[in-house]
C-alpha cells in the first residue's frame, strides 16, 4: 500500500464564520483545521467517556 493514509476522509461541510474561527484558532494552536477539529473531538470524546 505505498505510503497510503489509513484516515478516514469526510467532507464537513461548515458555515464561513465557524470556518473563520476555526482558522484562527487552529493557526493560534496547532496550525491546520484538520488537526484542530481532530483535537478538539478527541478531546470531548475522552471528556464524555464514549
Amino acid at each position: 500500500m505505498g505510503g497510503e493514509s489509513l484516515d478516514k476522509k469526510i467532507l464537513l461541510r461548515l458555515d464561513p464564520f465557524l470556518h473563520h474561527k476555526l482558522k484562527i484558532w487552529a493557526k493560534d494552536d496547532i496550525g491546520s483545521i484538520n488537526a484542530h477539529i481532530e483535537f478538539i473531538l478527541r478531546k470531548e470524546i475522552e471528556e464524555s467517556r464514549r
